[in-house]
């Protein structure tokens, strides 16, 4: 099945759209929200392929929302533009498993600096 529909939560605007205008060039329909409480409205009434959230969000947001994601059997992913040792070691976590929840898959494609589809 081809991924048609993304629901991309990020927090920066600029990047947001960039990011949407990419994918939509692509042919992918993308959501873009920067507002966690929306975030988890959509991924409940709305019907995606593919969620992509940015890894540095507070408190553990991302965790949480690619958790919901999963949990619903849709793909999730983290990314990060971030080459900060603090979206290092999260990045390093995700694609080991640690600190995410249980029964949660480790992020294969969590790579700084690249974006896999």
């Amino acid at each position: 099945m081809l991924m048609k529909h993304i629901l991309l939560f990020e927090a920066e605007h600029d990047v947001g759209i960039m990011l949407r205008r990419t994918l939509e060039e692509r042919g992918y329909s993308v959501t873009v929200t920067a507002a966690l409480d929306v975030a988890h409205q959509m991924l409940q009434r709305a019907e995606f392929d593919l969620v992509i959230v940015n890894i540095l969000l507070p408190d553990g947001a991302a965790f949480d929302l690619v958790e919901m994601a999963r949990r619903r059997g849709i793909r999730a992913f983290f990314m990060t533009g971030s080459s900060s040792g603090s979206s290092r070691s999260r990045v390093a976590a995700a694609k080991t498993g640690r600190g995410l929840l249980p029964g949660a898959a480790p992020a294969e494609t969590a790579l700084p600096g690249r974006c896999h589809p």
